[in-house]
């Protein structure tokens, strides 16, 4: 399915995606105003729905959004939209942002200020509209969709001065612009992926997926208060990992750590379990999947093959 074709939804109704339109003076567009949450479509079925919008309710409170929806009707939702587009293999993005603006006030963030004044003085104020908006497409047209293979990634150490707005790292926000000049510059330098490091070599997490490492027999994973990606089949594979009886340590490990250790792997929306051979040309291992990262894939395998038979 095209881009610019199918069915979107926007604050309450299923529109044609060529005609859907939103509002100029929505502060998702003129601030970045806004939390959003990705939902993996396997065999047509949201995959672990109700998880992934809790926990986008969970980031519209840690930023002072209205959550627009009840859960259960967001779910209806979400079900009709991939049901409409026809979706297979693909992914749901659902945003919410703090809506337009309205004409007494220009200040981007007046709804949460209002919310503020209600909190500290107990007025009747209540926060200002918020808007929801969703769409569904196909896996190859969301970013990144890294192969199976091994892959050989880059190290990119992002730019706090340049990019303080970022916000918090356990919040999916709006706030891309860093994100998005980082695969820039790592593409420019031949990579689909890099490692974030930190000024004193610290693995941060990568910068559109979360990073696994294997140590003898233990999966180290980076530290959930570093990484910035909260997604579904992280919790998957630590489950997997959990019932395969892997020890798992959360740390953050030195680039060094990485290079030097038996086995690396990534995981993303599109691809969960993406072998890593090398690092800017540093062979990890054998620069080949290891029986941990095999083991782990098998697995995740399996959980795809159970949810299209439950279809």
């Amino acid at each position: 399915m095209p881009v610019d074709s199918g069915f979107v939804y926007i604050n309450g109704e299923f529109i044609d995606s060529q005609r859907a339109t939103v509002s100029v003076l929505d502060r998702g567009v003129l601030f970045n105003d806004g939390v959003f949450e990705d939902i993996r479509i396997i065999a047509g079925r949201p995959f672990r729905l109700e998880d992934q919008l809790i926990r986008l309710k969970q980031y519209a409170r840690a930023t002072g959004l209205e959550f627009p929806l009840q859960l259960k009707e967001l779910q209806r939702v979400i079900v009709e939209l991939v049901e409409r587009n026809g979706i297979h293999d693909g992914g749901a993005r659902v945003l919410v942002t703090r809506g337009p603006m309205e004409s007494r006030s220009s200040h981007a963030l007046d709804g949460a200020l209002i919310d503020g004044e209600r909190k500290s003085n107990g007025s009747s104020h209540a926060l200002l509209p918020s808007s929801l908006i969703a769409f569904a497409l196909e896996i190859g047209q969301f970013p990144i969709a890294l192969p199976r293979e091994p892959i050989d990634v880059g190290v990119y150490v992002p730019d706090r001065r340049a990019f303080p707005e970022t916000g918090p790292v356990n919040i999916k926000s709006l706030r891309q612009t860093s994100t998005i000049v980082a695969l820039i510059d790592v593409a420019e330098e031949g990579y689909a992926e890099a490692l974030q490091v930190d000024a004193s070599q610290h693995v941060l997490g990568a910068i559109y997926h979360t990073v696994f490492v294997v140590r003898s027999t233990a999966l180290i994973v980076v530290a959930r208060e570093v990484c910035s990606l909260g997604d579904t089949f992280r919790n998957v594979l630590l489950e997997l990992a959990d019932h395969m009886g892997l020890a798992r340590v959360d740390e953050v490990p030195t680039l060094e750590d990485l290079i030097v250790s038996n086995e690396c792997f990534l995981s993303g929306f599109a691809t969960p379990v993406v072998p890593v051979g090398s690092v800017k040309g540093r062979q990890i291992g054998d620069g080949q999947p290891g029986p941990i990262t095999k083991a782990l894939m098998a697995e995740m395998d399996q959980v795809f093959r159970n949810v299209a038979s439950a279809s």
